[in-house]
């Protein structure tokens, strides 16, 4: 449980009372207009003023009553709605955020740190830190003739990556499970032919209904839908195209491992924007180098959201007390070398010989080509493998093979590969088909599958070259052939 707000509300110097478990903090119970007569239950009253050693708000009320409490004043905020607060509580060495009510709206309020006329959505410690809307403000700065449309969409975004989260974390426990009808709960088939799990439905029920209604989208397509989704009638129509896999790696779910969701931000063609036509599936096909912003969330021990509007990559941490995204990670960058790579070594009967090339090397360690050990990872969750990567370096490869020719490519190109790629790219790696850079292909379906490698920019050109070789010649290990572990 998060430390209160010092909070002076009329005449008393109160605490506010979190729920347990604490939800985002609501202002409603300091907004005393608001309030009705039960307002005092919504406090543990501290001190009042008329036993105050001085009236309120002297210092010394403040200190005593942080000493009394055992807090340190440097770390809590002092609401109050007088004039007079500038000089108490900052003699306290509190910093003041001054809310006049009419009665006070005519003071020289010069003097505070910060002055607002309403109080913020959250009440939260001091913090240098970043919100996700400041980081947005900023980024649109860069561009003064900048609507904000991208800005209030990606908000929307994160909301709905926040619900997904929740969900997630729920799980089994979740109410939303026991409620949803039958016909909901999953265990169709996908127009990939994989089978939706109830999570897969939820998550993108949520993705839906929290982007349709705010104005600036023009259409929508999911991973989970066959055909674009189509804004309701009943909602204004904008300029972009919201892409999306609601749940990444959802089949790891049962085990408790980490998953995510992805998303990307197209802008619509032209004539849609002028016609307010429906969109169809052509208007979703454009190359993933024509992507305004790309993201994922990932849903792990803290949830954590990635995003590049194009200015490099970003990092932030879903705080759980105040329900806001803060920035930690402010220049994500991908290291050029590394010595860890992933793959899933159960298909190396069926890969292609450069793959098979660069995995020998790899597994040859020092005695090796490459003169080095290296570490291989398979964690078969797309969010938390490209998390992994722009943490701390890596290679991954999602190769074509030939286990199955009518389908030689296994992860969606709208949905998975273009915004990776476009993450990956910003934050100085590379993403790659293995054979030419993953934005620079022309979709020419909505469900697209292709090969994907992307990590380390020196690794994943070292692949390229592979597949770019002529000879294309296949080397014999241990490890691999037929004396291997890994036997046919």
């Amino acid at each position: 449980m998060s430390r209160p707000c010092l909070a002076g509300c009329g005449q008393f110097i109160s605490t506010f009372r979190p729920l347990s478990p604490p939800p985002p903090y609501s202002t409603d119970a300091l907004q005393r207009p608001r309030l009705g007569r039960d307002w005092s239950q919504r406090f543990d009253v501290i001190e009042h003023a008329g036993t105050a050693p001085r009236k309120k708000p002297d210092p010394q009320v403040y200190r005593q009553t942080l000493q009394r409490l055992g807090l340190a004043a440097t770390e809590y905020l002092a609401f109050d709605d007088s004039a007079n607060a500038l000089q108490a509580a900052p003699g306290a060495s509190i910093a003041t955020i001054i809310t006049p009510n009419p009665f006070t709206a005519h003071h020289n309020f010069n003097g505070a740190q910060r002055y607002i006329r309403h109080f913020p959505r959250a009440i939260m410690p001091l913090s240098h830190r970043w919100t996700l809307t400041r980081y947005l403000i900023e980024e649109r700065r860069r561009f003064p003739g900048a609507s904000g449309d991208l800005n209030a969409l990606l908000l929307d975004v994160s909301l709905a990556c926040k619900a997904t989260a929740r969900v997630v974390a729920f799980g089994s426990l979740g109410d939303g499970l026991s409620q949803m009808p039958p016909e909901a709960m999953g265990g169709e088939l996908k127009v990939q032919g994989e089978v939706q799990k109830p999570l897969d439905v939820i998550s993108n029920e949520v993705f839906m209904r929290m982007n349709e209604w705010n104005g600036h989208l023009a259409g929508m397509a999911s991973e989970e839908l066959d055909e674009p989704r189509q804004i309701p009638q009943a909602y204004p129509r904008g300029k972009y195209l919201l892409v999306f896999d609601p749940l990444d790696g959802s089949s790891n779910i049962d085990v408790n491992v980490a998953v995510g969701s992805i998303f990307s931000i197209l802008r619509a063609p032209q004539d849609v924007i002028d016609s307010g036509r429906d969109v169809v599936e052509s208007d979703f096909l454009q190359p993933g180098s024509k992507q305004i912003a790309a993201g994922y969330a990932i849903y792990g021990p803290t949830t954590m959201l990635v995003l590049s509007v194009g200015n490099g990559v970003a990092g932030f941490t879903l705080n759980p007390n105040l329900g806001e995204f803060v920035l930690t990670h402010p220049d994500l960058k991908v290291p050029a070398d590394t010595s860890e790579f992933a793959i899933n070594s159960s298909n190396s009967r069926f890969w292609e010989p450069p793959v098979k090339r660069y995995v020998d090397e790899c597994l040859a360690g020092k005695t090796g080509p490459r003169g080095r050990d290296f570490n291989m990872r398979w964690i078969a969750s797309t969010v938390a493998e490209a998390h992994r990567i722009i943490m701390r370096g890596g290679v991954f490869m999602y190769p074509r093979d030939n286990k199955d020719p009518s389908k030689p490519d296994r992860l969606r190109l709208l949905y998975e590969a273009n915004p990776i790629g476009f993450i990956m790219e910003q934050a100085g790696a590379r993403c790659s088909t293995g054979r030419q850079p993953m934005l620079g292909v022309q979709p020419t379906s909505l469900h697209q599958r292709i090969g994907l490698v992307f990590g380390s920019k020196n690794e994943v050109e070292r692949i390229e070259r592979y597949h770019n070789d002529n000879s294309n010649r296949s080397t014999e290990t241990p490890l691999f052939a037929e004396r291997s572990l890994f036997r046919d």
